[in-house]
């Protein structure tokens, strides 16, 4: 029988959003979490590729990501195609 994966899914995108923002926004939220959230807790592949770039800034940098950081980092992925995408980079 096969694990489920326990993720954020279950308390919707919403949530899963303000997570993401507080992350990328609170230095503090993310040196707390950093070592426990995984990517695998998020459904859509943004929020997945958003939450691996921040950790691995704050893991180099110590600090928060900034705006031009991602800006430049989604110059050199295909990852962010879809629609739904688009809206979630529109909060950056």
């Amino acid at each position: 029988m096969s694990e489920a994966i326990d993720n954020l899914s279950k308390y919707g995108q919403q949530y899963q959003t303000k997570v993401i923002a507080n992350l990328i926004t609170d230095r503090a939220f993310l040196e707390q979490v950093s070592d426990i959230l995984e990517t695998k807790y998020f459904e859509a592949d943004t929020n997945k590729w958003i939450v691996d770039s921040t950790i691995s800034y704050f893991e180099t940098y110590k600090n928060t990501p900034t705006t031009d950081y991602f800006k430049r980092s989604e110059e050199h992925t295909s990852e962010l195609q879809s629609h739904h995408d688009l809206a979630c980079r529109l909060l950056l």
